[in-house]
């Protein structure tokens, strides 16, 4: 857990986003916390118990940050945010899918969706943000894809940048839930080019904890 030791300090680490429990053991009274997210004050509410002290609508880097400050150590984004924070630009909407330990509980709140999982990946480190790893965030996409047609563009996309290769998707959905599979199945099936072995990796150290 990373310890700051002043408020400025820990807004200018977490891109001027801070939670509830940081503010408090620096020191910082509730009441305080309370007066200064009200309306027209200097910080704003941007989920439950996190706050920015910054103006205007959140950069997506920021929600990412935000929703594992939200989520809580060990949390992973996944799904189609991921795959943006990868430089797969497929033109969905922003919503944030977190992964976080099956034995936690936590409800979704706002632009954050939270799904419990008993196979919680190594993490992939990439703008101080933990992700799942390629092949996970892609299948957690295209199991919640609305059509055929977007899971397929998911897998070019994916295949085409070496992220993963269609084994390694084929793999990870083995290993996943069977719900909601058969169009991910059907678009692998079919087949798709082939290409070198993908160029990023989960590492094999744990992510720097995000303090809650």
């Amino acid at each position: 857990m990373v310890k700051y030791q002043s408020i400025n300090e820990l807004f200018a680490a977490q891109d001027g986003l801070a939670t509830r429990s940081q503010l408090l053991a620096l020191g910082v009274p509730a009441s305080t916390i309370r007066y200064r997210e009200r309306p027209q004050g200097p910080w704003r509410r941007v989920l439950k118990g996190t706050v920015s002290n910054r103006g205007g609508p959140l950069t997506r880097w920021q929600r990412l940050r935000a929703a594992l400050l939200f989520a809580g150590p060990g949390a992973l984004v996944t799904g189609f945010a991921a795959l943006w924070a990868y430089r797969i630009g497929l033109g969905t909407g922003f919503g944030v899918r977190v992964l976080i330990p099956h034995a936690r509980r936590l409800k979704s709140d706002g632009f954050v969706v939270v799904t419990r999982t008993t196979r919680l990946p190594p993490p992939v480190v990439i703008g101080h943000c933990a992700l799942a790893p390629p092949a996970r965030a892609t299948v957690d996409a295209c199991l919640r894809a609305r059509s055929i047609e977007v899971v397929r563009a998911v897998v070019a996309a994916v295949v085409r940048s070496r992220l993963c290769t269609p084994a390694e998707l084929a793999r990870e959905l083995e290993a996943h839930q069977v719900q909601h599979s058969a169009r991910l199945r059907a678009v692998l099936s079919r087949g798709q080019p082939r290409h070198a072995r993908p160029i990023l990796r989960a590492p094999t150290q744990p992510a720097r904890s995000i303090a809650r």
